[in-house]
């Protein structure tokens, strides 16, 4: 029997975030008579984010020895879902840039779908850099994978156990979010907006990571175009 539902968040260096973060998605649970439950991923982090996490009630706290990317993190937050037969898997930051609040409106999306992602209105100020390259990453794939996404790089989104050993992906960093959507060719998704809080130590697709997500998207287009998935 399937059992309850997954927030995957991956940690690195967040013992200042953390426990609110695990307190607001504890109070949405209960609030909305949900069945939640939260697995942080502390991806080998210099600081005392396990500890927090586990002092803070998370249901479940994995560890990366070494820090190993957000990629690596996520994947072993998921293959652990997976393994322990979650239905429903939501990946969220784990710094307070996504809002817990918006859990039951993904939940309420995902009916009758496979996927649903968030999309950053513009109530967040993105750093300009990011903004912009964000932007070029969401078109790029609309014309390399013919994935019409607004935002190909947010990372708040949730999905159902069955689809994930498609959707499962190998990048180590940023690239796990437009791997994802390249490997969900043919399934059901939806969209729903989202407010993302932009933090004075904000971290994200640097144009570095730019550059190299761009890079593995040439290399998934070969793979489709020789006849892989």
């Amino acid at each position: 029997m399937a059992k309850k539902i997954a927030v995957i968040m991956p940690a690195w260096n967040e013992e200042k975030h953390i426990s609110e973060v695990i307190k607001r998605i504890k109070h949405v649970s209960l609030k909305n008579k949900l069945d939640l439950e939260i697995i942080v991923i502390d991806d080998g982090s210099a600081d005392n984010t396990s500890k927090i996490a586990k002092e803070s009630k998370a249901d479940v706290v994995l560890r990366h020895i070494i820090n190993l990317g957000k990629g690596n993190a996520a994947r072993t937050g998921c293959d652990f879902a997976y393994k322990e037969k979650y239905n429903i898997f939501i990946l969220m930051d784990s710094d307070g840039q996504h809002e817990p609040e918006d859990i039951p409106r993904f939940l309420e999306a995902l009916k009758n779908t496979d996927i649903v992602y968030g999309y950053r209105t513009s109530e967040g100020k993105s750093p300009f850099l990011m903004s912009v390259g964000n932007w070029g990453l969401t078109w790029l794939v609309r014309i390399m994978f013919g994935a019409k996404i607004r935002d190909t790089q947010s990372g708040f989104r949730t999905f159902r156990r069955n689809v994930y050993k498609q959707l499962r992906w190998e990048s180590k960093l940023y690239g796990m979010e437009t791997e994802m959507i390249v490997n969900a060719k043919g399934l059901k998704y939806k969209e729903i907006p989202i407010k993302t809080i932009y933090l004075d130590n904000y971290k994200g697709t640097t144009p570095i990571h730019g550059i190299k997500i761009l890079i593995q998207m040439i290399k998934w287009k070969a793979i489709q175009l020789l006849g892989g998935k």
